[in-house]
């Protein structure tokens, strides 16, 4: 789609030409904003370079089917791994075969986008235990896609203080690496200050459930910090 506007772009990870910081800069919009003021998005492409914004309009037109051929490309009605999530916004807790789900668990957390978390947060009302693990000193996806600590920690001390029922778990072993390699490792990180742990959250309906609209949402420790506005 961006050589079709003239844009260089690479399958080379290690390269990042015109076109690929296009769509890098595509999916940090949706994942942290996304696409209730595309035009904003489309102008401040444009600003920089007109191709930019041609390009990506022509690549949403190509996903959604209106569009049924570009350059070489034919079209039909798909997603991607970020517009897939603006769809997921609306939908409503699915169910596996026909069953329920009636509990959630995230691994990761801390790398999950403002996007996802708004996802999560629709979520959580209608199942009876969510389990989040993560550690927000692994966190490495917030130039990918906007992840954040702060929906992490707020969820984390509204535990801890009381403002959501729930347990909190500090994993104090590891059983990932070789114990010599564990030890180096542990060595290093002593030099380091230290500001907090990894954690493991686990809360049922009452505490993460409990808030039905926006406006509890953007009051709670659950959803202030990744709301999407």
């Amino acid at each position: 789609m961006a050589r079709s506007v003239g844009l260089t772009y690479s399958l080379d990870p290690f390269i990042e030409p015109l076109g690929n910081k296009m769509f890098h800069a595509f999916d940090i919009y949706v994942h942290t904003q996304g696409l209730g003021d595309f035009d904003t998005l489309l102008d401040r492409l444009g600003e920089v370079d007109v191709r930019l914004a041609r390009a990506i309009k022509l690549y949403l037109n190509c996903l959604s089917g209106r569009a049924g051929r570009i350059g070489d490309i034919s079209c039909n009605y798909a997603y991607d791994f970020s517009t897939v999530l603006l769809e997921l916004l609306r939908s409503p807790l699915p169910a596996v075969d026909g069953v329920p789900i009636y509990t959630l668990i995230v691994d990761e957390w801390q790398d999950w986008s403002p996007l996802m978390n708004a996802i999560l947060t629709n979520w959580v009302r209608h199942v009876d235990y969510v389990v989040l693990a993560g550690d927000p000193d692994q966190l490495i996806y917030h130039s990918l896609n906007g992840a954040r600590e702060g929906a992490f920690l707020a969820v984390y001390r509204a535990i801890k203080e009381g403002r959501v029922r729930g347990e909190v778990i500090h994993l104090s072993q590891s059983h990932r690496i070789l114990e010599p390699l564990n030890r180096l490792a542990v060595g290093v990180l002593r030099r380091i200050p230290v500001k907090r742990t990894g954690t493991i959250g686990l809360a049922g309906r009452q505490g993460f459930g409990a808030h039905h609209t926006r406006k509890d949402l953007e009051a709670s420790p659950w959803g202030a910090n990744w709301f999407i506005q």
